[in-house]
């Protein structure tokens, strides 16, 4: 995803994890790369850094994020609470 005079859109988002995503989440026919909502702790520490830092914008694109598995596109639609209870989509 490339920021131009256009913004990306999360159909942009959608067809790229579809095209290139080597996760499972890209064959999901509605949803390419949606990974549900997500909870502290459960995924890698870069992804709790973006995903439930307040500061993270909703609706664009974060990333390239770096991990042992290697390089994320994130996309976040919503954040809810703050605590172990919380949890991001």
């Amino acid at each position: 995803l490339v920021r131009g005079p256009t913004s990306p859109t999360l159909q942009d988002f959608m067809s790229l994890a579809k095209a290139r995503s080597m996760c499972r989440s890209k064959e999901d026919p509605d949803n390419p790369g949606d990974l549900g909502k997500i909870f502290p702790g459960r995924m890698k520490e870069a992804f709790d850094k973006v995903c439930f830092d307040p500061r993270t914008a909703l609706d664009t694109p974060h990333g390239p994020i770096r991990t042992e598995s290697g390089y994320h596109i994130i996309w976040l639609t919503e954040r809810v609470g703050v605590g172990p209870e919380s949890a991001a989509k």
